[in-house]
């Protein structure tokens, strides 16, 4: 399943209240020191692009706890990205060199493609296995047929 940046970090506040037990009047008291996850920070700021209508003021002063959001677009404020210097920089986290998309990849969402390579590394490449699978596992003297290169089982 795909989802955009956005929908993620609305997923992650929600499992994040819920796993702090956290109800909305909790968000809006500043009394209580709450660490936010960054997606979060990121939607809140204008960081992942300004929405239409924006937030209510008072959540997104609690959530950012002083930090002035972005009244622009994202972008403007970044240096422009050195595609070969960021292709060296992620070589060695690969088996193989770096391809445009691990690139672009490695400079929209560094800590994720870090991630991603160092689990690629461990498992080597699990997105060829059913998504049932790859979470639970198979049952004793169950096989599967996955397709490891075109032609290749």
């Amino acid at each position: 399943m795909k989802v955009t940046p956005t929908s993620k970090a609305v997923g992650d506040l929600a499992l994040f209240l819920i796993a702090k037990d956290m109800k909305v009047s909790d968000v809006l008291d500043m009394s209580r020191e709450v660490s936010y996850p960054e997606s979060v920070r990121d939607l809140l700021s204008g960081r992942m692009g300004q929405t239409p209508g924006g937030f209510p003021a008072d959540v997104q002063k609690a959530i950012l706890r002083g930090e002035e959001p972005l009244t622009g677009r994202a972008g403007e404020t970044m240096p422009n990205a050195d595609f070969d210097a960021a292709s060296k920089a992620i070589e060695p986290l690969l088996d193989d060199p770096p391809t445009r998309q691990d690139t672009l990849s490695s400079l929209l969402y560094p800590q994720v493609f870090k991630d991603f390579a160092d689990h690629q590394r461990k498992y080597v490449d699990t997105s060829v296995l059913p998504t049932w699978a790859f979470f639970f596992g198979l049952e004793p003297g169950e096989e599967i047929a996955v397709e490891i290169e075109k032609g290749r089982r």
